[in-house]
């Protein structure tokens, strides 16, 4: 019963979030990116379930590479699946049995697959690292950076709303204004209940 609730619950944040409906109405890797990034999830809790089954360390490898084929954020996303890990199954990674080999194969497979865009990868990164000057000095670098995720997260992603726009939402459309906190504070609360379940 509360896994069908649960499930009931995410789908209509899914179906209702600003974020996500934005992003479907955008020809871009987004919504290809969240498809890949549940799939992901999915597929890694199912090694938690049976570590040992190489079928799903295998799938689980392919949609992750895939993901991280679609976008660099995957990298962010790669790096708390690995957290999680460490921190609530740790025996998948580390245990005895065959389990440590399907680690130890299914990275190989992710960095192998991702080798032939590493050096496009990289030159976005560089390009990206040229746009900001290196004559600016340490608070000003930490400026920006917070600049630019603010407005990856929040500026474009949820349709360009400055923290002005917020204050003017929050004044003129109160119960909009609520609405777009529940869909930021609803799947935080739905992760925690998940920590503590």
């Amino acid at each position: 019963y509360r896994l069908k609730t649960n499930a009931l619950l995410v789908t209509a944040l899914l179906a209702t979030s600003p974020f996500l409906v934005y992003l479907s109405q955008d020809a871009r890797m987004y919504s290809l990116l969240a498809s890949l990034t549940l799939g992901s999830w999915l597929l890694l809790m199912r090694v938690w379930d049976e570590p040992n089954r190489r079928s799903a360390w295998i799938g689980w490898a392919v949609v992750t590479l895939l993901m991280l084929a679609t976008h660099h954020l995957g990298w962010v996303v790669l790096l708390g699946e690995l957290a999680a890990a460490v921190v609530w199954h740790p025996s998948t990674l580390f245990g005895a049995g065959r389990h440590p080999r399907y680690w130890i194969g299914a990275t190989a497979l992710i960095v192998l697959g991702y080798l032939p865009i590493l050096a496009t990868t990289l030159d976005q990164v560089q390009g990206r690292l040229a746009e900001t000057s290196l004559q600016l000095g340490l608070d000003q670098r930490i400026i920006d950076l917070v600049g630019a995720v603010y407005r990856m997260l929040a500026g474009r992603t949820f349709l360009a709303l400055t923290p002005s726009h917020l204050v003017t939402l929050a004044h003129d459309h109160l119960g909009q204004f609520f609405l777009l906190l529940l869909t930021l504070l609803i799947p935080l609360g739905l992760v925690a209940r998940g920590m503590v379940w």
